[in-house]
């Protein structure tokens, strides 16, 4: 089994809103994803899954209440092969950056 470290998203701008592209997922069993953000943005992000890449769904979301912080979501059994970190802008402004560590075969 391999332990696989993507950059998702680097610096992307919070000022609006963001949608990183999919991560893929095929013969992946377990996901973790960090969501780190700076600056003072106001807004939700979105942990979303999809099975085709077309429609998504949302497994969970974490408010940015205006600070600095970070959220991590882990899946140990990931059954979906799409994955990506969505965010709604309210407010503020700042800057996102998203990582997947993903374990299975390659």
């Amino acid at each position: 089994m391999d332990t696989i470290r993507q950059n998702v998203l680097e610096a992307g701008d919070m000022s609006g809103n963001l949608t990183t592209d999919p991560i893929t997922l095929n013969n992946i069993e377990h996901l973790a994803i960090k969501a780190d953000w700076a600056g003072t943005p106001t807004g939700t992000l979105y942990l979303e899954c999809s099975t085709d890449n077309v429609d998504w769904f949302e497994l969970d979301n974490v408010a940015a209440a205006g600070i600095a912080d970070s959220q991590l979501w882990i899946d140990k059994n990931a059954p979906y092969r799409w994955a990506r970190v969505r965010y709604v802008f309210t407010a503020g402004v700042g800057t996102l950056n998203v990582h997947a560590i993903k374990k299975g075969d390659k």
